[in-house]
């Protein structure tokens, strides 16, 4: 592995507003104070230059991109507008290309929904919580420069927050229910079906926590399930489909009787 002072890091983002800029640049001089070259438009972007060509340019030739999500990203992102739109278009269409890629780091700056479609199958760093700044930061640089080892021991401590499944990221109980360490453990399950692109597994276990959720009574968790089910679902063959009805309408036979019309509604 390199070190971090041979690694280029840029960052890309959504210049939602002012504070969310300083937060950016103070990100950016921190990575520079551990050794980093740090490529961003608030230092390296000057008058007359061709923005896109910046863009391509740094997302192409970094070691590695952090992208830092945010409400204002997510939109500009999943409806490709302005620079943000242009930059997650080339991201996407990277990301495509290498499907295993190690290149694009996604942090998660909101604390709502703020992940973009195309970085949903990705593992993020949670960096909302400016409480929190320092402890997440040792994450990020272990996820740029750790060794491969190092970081997916990272990958498997964080990886439940894919889908927002985050049963106990600030819980200070003495032990964790049983029934959330199942919730836990099966939402590891769903992030691996999601990199290998299983999407009929990807069902299979977001069922088994959707189950789980309507049995706590947490009917807007299993709510939330339900629409990642219909989401995996239009990624299936049609043979595919015909086995995942199965499989849903044992947890919910009017949604299987009515999905592929939800999906087509929602088109």
């Amino acid at each position: 592995m390199s070190s971090s002072k041979n690694l280029f890091v840029s960052i890309s983002y959504s210049q939602d507003n002012l504070d969310h800029k300083r937060w950016v640049s103070k990100l950016a001089q921190t990575l520079k104070n551990e050794g980093f070259k740090v490529l961003v438009d608030i230092f390296n972007l000057h008058g007359g230059e061709d923005i896109n060509e910046f863009m391509e340019n740094v997302i192409i030739h970094s070691d590695k991109v952090l992208i830092i999500m945010t409400q204002g990203y997510k939109e500009k992102a999943d409806k490709r507008f302005a620079g943000a739109g242009y930059e997650a278009k080339l991201i996407a269409n990277l990301i495509k290309e290498n499907q295993h890629t190690r290149k694009f780091i996604p942090i998660k700056r909101n604390k709502d929904d703020c992940i973009p479609n195309f970085l949903k199958p990705l593992v993020f760093i949670n960096m909302s919580d400016d409480n929190l700044f320092n402890e997440k930061f040792e994450d990020l640089l272990l996820a740029i420069s750790g060794s491969d080892s190092d970081y997916d021991d990272l990958i498997r401590e964080i990886n439940y927050q894919i889908d927002s499944l985050q049963p106990y990221e600030e819980y200070y109980g003495d032990t964790i229910p049983l029934i959330e360490q199942k919730k836990y453990q099966l939402s590891l399950k769903v992030q691996n079906a999601q990199s290998e692109h299983n999407f009929l597994e990807v069902i299979k276990y977001k069922i088994q926590i959707a189950q789980i959720c309507q049995e706590q009574n947490k009917s807007q968790d299993a709510y939330k399930l339900e629409e990642g089910i219909r989401e995996a679902y239009a990624m299936l063959s049609d043979f595919e489909k015909v086995q995942a009805k199965s499989i849903i309408a044992d947890y919910n036979s009017d949604m299987a009787l009515y999905i592929d019309q939800d999906i087509n509604r929602n088109k």
